[in-house]
């Protein structure tokens, strides 16, 4: 008997249950409605491998929520946690330009120490390991697995598209002001029904790709095809702050939050569907022609060219409160 349809249901009921235990906390960016709206509409907009993606888009979407619901919590919390952001104002300011030397995590720690670094996001390379780790997968033929990492790893661009998790002042101007970072990606968003939502930010993803000015500004490569999407995102934060101190977070302050939100959100779906495009590609364009049924995959450990090793934990108190991230 064919298990996997069971296995879909049971990650399905497991991933629903650490997401309503788990909802009250301030640790989703884009939440799980947002999450699994953007890599599931990013399947449906690949710019390659159109018909694989389209028929992995309900399990991309499951997927994508696994790096909050599940590894989050119990032995892997504490080294997980900084994989979900990058302080981008931490290395540079606008206009926004990380040194080349930020393509290689070795080449950072050498210049900044891997403490500063830690504390300050990794989301930057988490999503090139786990390209890497799915296109490996994908080229030797073992798609479930393959799948599974593009799942998760849609997770973090998705991340690199909310602006609050881009920077130091992530959850109100200097902490003066708290709780824009849950309203901004999660409470406002979830005013609108899910399949306006999804309608919405589709829209406006394939108009984004339908732009030969924003296909240009994706890069060439993972690394600055990331790097640029944070950098967009970057350039949203002051307003976000600026429309929070002068309006508020109802009424007129609401809707322009959420205008933004959308933004955002359509923004990080035309990315990760030019980024699983790429994927679909440099693995090999893999040969199916039918949706898969995975697990929820173990926690893989953050892992850059060997430089995250035993002294890789929990960032200091003084960030504690980046459980909104």
């Amino acid at each position: 008997m064919d298990q996997a349809p069971a296995r879909r249901v049971a990650v399905s009921t497991l991933v629903f249950l650490f997401t309503h235990l788990l909802g009250s906390k301030e640790g989703w960016a884009w939440g799980r409605l947002g999450h699994e709206i953007i890599a599931e509409v990013a399947s449906e907009i690949a710019t390659d491998g159109s018909d694989f993606w389209l028929k992995q888009s309900s399990e991309l979407g499951t997927l994508a929520t696994v790096p909050d619901s599940l590894w989050k919590s119990g032995p892997s919390a504490g080294r997980e946690g900084s994989t979900h952001w990058f302080h981008l104002d931490a290395y540079t300011s606008p206009p926004w330009q990380l040194p080349d030397s930020f393509r290689s995590y070795a080449a950072t720690v050498r210049s900044y120490g891997e403490r500063t670094v830690i504390d300050n996001g990794t989301a930057l390379w988490r999503v090139d390991q786990l390209f890497e780790l799915s296109q490996e997968a994908f080229q030797v033929g073992d798609y479930e697995r393959g799948l599974q990492m593009a799942g998760v790893m849609a997770h973090y661009v998705a991340d690199l598209g909310q602006p609050l998790h881009v920077t130091e002042d992530y959850d109100g101007r200097n902490g003066s002001k708290t709780g824009i970072h849950s309203f901004f990606e999660s409470s406002n968003v979830q005013t609108m029904d899910r399949s306006r939502l999804k309608s919405d930010v589709q829209t406006r993803a394939q108009a984004l790709l339908a732009d030969p000015t924003y296909r240009n500004s994706l890069g060439n490569d993972i690394p600055s095809t990331i790097t640029r999407l944070m950098m967009r995102s970057a350039d949203s934060v002051e307003t976000i702050l600026d429309l929070d101190e002068s309006l508020g977070r109802s009424g007129q302050g609401a809707r322009a939050q959420l205008e933004l939100a959308l933004e955002r959100m359509a923004d990080s779906t035309a990315t990760l569907a030019w980024v699983i495009g790429r994927l679909w590609v440099e693995g090999g364009r893999p040969p199916i022609d039918r949706s898969l049924d995975v697990s929820a995959p173990a926690w893989v450990a953050p892992s850059y060219i060997g430089f995250l090793e035993s002294s890789f934990e929990e960032p200091p108190h003084r960030h504690s409160g980046h459980d909104c991230h």
